[in-house]
């Protein structure tokens, strides 16, 4: 729907519980820098997405990946959690 769910910084996650369906994700560095991803979700299941900044020419671009279950144990424990942004808090 356009809404912002949250700022991911360097070492950040968050989690959002999604109602079944097709859902599509938008990450964003720079307003002209965006990367897209569709996931479609089912049932009670659990997905992993991983944002990483790519380095361009002049500046990095975040890229959003699919990813798994032993990919986020493996760094959790260094990671923070992020702000999510509620109905409340969205700019």
């Amino acid at each position: 729907n356009g809404q912002a769910l949250a700022k991911l910084t360097t070492g950040t996650y968050f989690i959002l519980p999604l109602r079944p369906g097709l859902h599509s994700f938008t990450a964003k560095s720079e307003p002209e820098l965006k990367d897209h991803l569709t996931l479609k979700i089912d049932p009670g299941e659990t997905y992993y997405v991983e944002s990483v900044m790519t380095h361009g020419l002049v500046l990095g671009a975040a890229e959003l990946t699919p990813s798994d279950k032993a990919r986020f144990d493996a760094i959790s424990g260094e990671l923070k959690p992020a702000e999510v942004r509620t109905a409340d808090n969205r700019r």
